[in-house]
């Protein structure tokens, strides 16, 4: 999965916490968020030390802040640089949660596992979850994301069925196990090679037998 087809997967399921979600689709959503949001911080912290500054510069002997400089501050210019990453933090927060708890689903946990995050310390089990790999077969969740490449054929490119915890076929469909080859003999011999040759007499058996 390339960077694009991920993006393009969490933003269609943008509310979606049902089915399951591999981890170059997580990933490649973190990456995204990350590239997103880093301009719109820049911006932010731009806007707060430029509105601030005024206010920095009526500063006592003694370093403190002058009585009344809280006037000086442009807070026009600092909501202004605050609302460009409000509007892209709420606009990501449901599909990073929504990833996330796939992500979850993927390695056959429930998501309510994602409530740690608001523990302390929460975040590094899901982090841990998050970089383990997918159940190999279907799960409780859903089929396997990367059912249709995970097991190749020898040579041939084709996708193998699975053979645990039982045989699946490329539609995630449960399949029988062939049976046994039936073995064939040949026939026995017809005609005068059907009877065994026949044996001289023994010289030296005893007479009457």
């Amino acid at each position: 999965m390339t960077f694009g087809q991920a993006v393009k997967s969490v933003l269609g399921q943008y509310a979606v916490f049902t089915g399951r979600a591999r981890r170059a689709e997580y990933w490649w959503f973190v990456l995204f968020t990350n590239l997103v949001q880093i301009p719109v911080q820049v911006i932010f912290f731009i806007a707060y030390f430029a509105a601030f500054l005024p206010a920095l510069d009526q500063t006592n002997a003694d370093g403190s802040i002058a009585s009344g400089s809280a006037e000086d501050i442009n807070w026009g210019l600092l909501v202004g640089g605050a609302v460009p990453w409000v509007l892209v933090t709420l606009a990501l927060i449901m599909p990073s949660i929504a990833v996330t708890v796939r992500r979850l689903h993927d390695t056959g946990r429930s998501g309510a596992w994602y409530l740690l995050v608001f523990v302390p310390g929460g975040s590094i089990v899901v982090l841990v979850f998050s970089l383990l790999e997918g159940d190999a077969y279907e799960n409780a969740y859903g089929p396997d994301p990367k059912a249709a490449e995970r097991y190749v054929g020898p040579g041939d490119g084709q996708p193998q069925q699975y053979g645990q915890p039982q045989q699946y076929g490329q539609q995630g469909q449960p399949q029988a196990y062939p049976p046994p080859p039936v073995q064939s003999f040949p026939p026995p011999p017809q005609g005068p090679l059907a009877q065994p040759p026949a044996q001289p007499d023994d010289p030296f058996a005893a007479p009457g037998r």
